[in-house]
């Protein structure tokens, strides 16, 4: 059984940021010891023995990266705290890559970190219907690439 620490607590800075007043947890119980070890090899901030992922007190977050004209579809908010924890994960990528990380290793993490994405949104509370799974799934999937390609905010 997966499971999140509790409820996001977060504060709202117009146009599109949120900040984290308190840390996010979530403990992915279903990733095996090579996925683990494919996130660690990033930096990524997850507990080997537990399979936790941490979202630090303070990150900034857009939550989930939807374009505004598709919210009538899938609001940042219907999967927001499995988001924090991808957008995490996807942060310890772009800082690997930035400073000479091995594209493979990284392609591995995005590909694991995408994984607990989905399992976040099999735990969320409450429920996040079938569908919108697929689709935010498949957008991590098919677009992910381009959110791990490192930036001078990477250093």
């Amino acid at each position: 059984m997966s499971k999140f620490n509790g409820l996001m607590d977060a504060k709202f800075h117009p146009p599109r940021q949120w900040v984290l007043n308190t840390k996010l947890v979530y403990e992915d119980n279903d990733l095996t010891d090579q996925q683990m070890d494919d996130l660690k090899l990033v930096g990524a901030p997850v507990d080997k023995r537990s399979g936790k992922v941490t979202a630090p007190k303070g990150l900034k977050t857009d939550m989930a990266s939807v374009p505004k004209f598709m919210w009538w579809l899938i609001a940042p908010f219907d999967v927001a705290r499995a988001a924090v924890i991808h957008d995490v994960l996807y942060s310890t990528i772009r800082h690997y890559r930035y400073h000479d990380g091995i594209d493979s290793v990284a392609f591995k993490a995005k590909k694991v970190s995408d994984l607990v994405f989905k399992h976040a949104m099999n735990d969320a509370q409450p429920p996040v219907p079938g569908w919108k799974k697929y689709l935010c799934y498949q957008a991590v999937n098919w677009f992910g690439k381009a959110s791990i390609k490192p930036t001078e905010a990477d250093k």
